[in-house]
This record gives structure tokens, sequence and C-alpha cells, in this order.
């Protein structure tokens, strides 16, 4: 029996050295885009430029604008046909939801838009953020 306990402490004491953390808030909405060749600040000013109202927080979570399921599916497209891929084991929009618009067959999805990005809500509050500078 005390070896078991033993055992049991060791097993969780080393548990804490792999790296796993529960109980974790998701990450910042830009940290699950990636493209080759980009940074962070390119993923962030992408997002705002398709649509995004923040880069940093979930959509569902955003105070400022409250973003239907069919923005959102817009948006997302927008970012997949500017080659940027959703990682961190999320699943794929479409494949959760292929009933929304933007997820159909020929269906244009709009291009990023400098204008959205610097006259939007997150660059009218913060114009001198990095992220915000055309």
């Amino acid at each position: 029996m005390k070896v078991r306990v033993m055992f049991s402490l060791l097993v969780l004491c080393i548990s804490g050295c792999a790296g796993w953390e529960p109980f974790q808030p998701p990450p910042p909405e830009f940290e699950v885009w990636s493209k080759i060749g980009s940074d962070g600040l390119d993923v962030q000013k992408a997002m705002l430029e398709c649509g995004y109202p923040s880069p940093f927080e979930n959509i569902s979570w955003n105070k400022d604008r409250m973003v239907t399921e069919e923005e959102r599916a817009f948006m997302y497209m927008c970012m997949r046909k500017n080659g940027f891929v959703f990682d961190k084991g999320r699943s794929d929009l479409c494949r959760q939801s292929p009933e929304l618009k933007a997820c159909k067959l020929g269906v244009t999805i709009p291009d990023r838009d400098i204008n959205k990005r610097i006259s939007g809500s997150f660059c009218q509050y913060r114009p001198g953020w990095v992220v915000c500078k055309p």
C-alpha cells in the first residue's frame, strides 16, 4: 500500500514537469492562425482585414461587437483564402457547420481590406498600436 502511494505521488510530481497545464484559458485568437513566413503581427493584421473585431479575444467574448456564425464563417474563410491555417487541434469550422453560406462551393469570399482594419473599432480605440498602422 505504501509503495502505491509513493508511486502515485512520484507520477503526479513528474507529470508537473511534462509541460501540460490543465484548466488554462484558450489562447488569443491570433495564436491559433499561422502561415509560413508570417509572424504574429501579420496574422493580427490579416484578421482585422478579414473582419475580425479583435485579434486578441475569442470572437464570442468580444464585448464591442457580437459576431454571428455567418460572419464568423466568412472571416474564417477569408483567412483560409489568404493562406492561413487554423491550428492547435481546433476543428475546421466548415466541417463542423457545412450549412453556413461561407462554407458552400461557389460563394464569393471577401478579400482582405486594409480599410476594415484601419477604420474598425479595434483600431479606432487603439490608433497608436503597430497593428493599426497602415
